[in-house]
């Protein structure tokens, strides 16, 4: 009867150890870092996302995508150290503004499940052209995905 007990016990003492040992695959933390940018008119009120002008935005002669909307996620290139991106009011025009990004990125662990990702710090800016009045960088840190604003463009 000892016998008996020893072994159910070590069983259930190996299984509780195998159980915690398990790895864990599922990673539930975004691990893609974006810059964020807003469009509001030039004293400071946002614009209604029904009443944003369309706009296409191309980086590297790549169309990232048509917006018309007051706030964008800009994807940030992790194997590059910088962006041009073109604002296009259409097509057929040539009204545009390019606004070039440099920045430097540093390796973080986000945890075991999700591996590492890139934090981002924006290290020149500089933006030509005749489609905003203004365009300023609020914020050059680009570490996670809190909503933060990084880049205002203004109508």
């Amino acid at each position: 009867m000892l016998n008996k007990t020893i072994n159910i016990l070590l069983i259930l003492v190996v299984s509780v150890l195998f159980y915690n040992c398990t790895k864990s695959t599922a990673c539930l933390q975004l691990t893609t870092i974006n810059a964020k940018a807003k469009f509001q008119t030039i004293n400071d009120s946002l614009i209604a996302k029904d009443t944003t002008p369309a706009f296409m935005v191309i980086d590297y002669d790549t169309l990232r995508f048509v917006a018309n909307t007051n706030l964008i996620q800009i994807p940030i290139n992790s194997n590059a150290d910088s962006m041009r991106l073109v604002f296009k009011a259409d097509t057929n025009s040539s009204k545009d503004h390019v606004v070039e990004i440099k920045y430097s990125k540093e390796l973080h662990f986000v945890s075991k499940e999700c591996g590492y990702n890139y934090f981002y710090e924006i290290t020149n800016f500089k933006n030509t052209g005749n489609l905003f009045e203004k365009v300023e960088l609020i914020s050059n840190n680009i570490n996670d995905n809190d909503g933060q604003v990084h880049l205002v463009f203004s109508f």
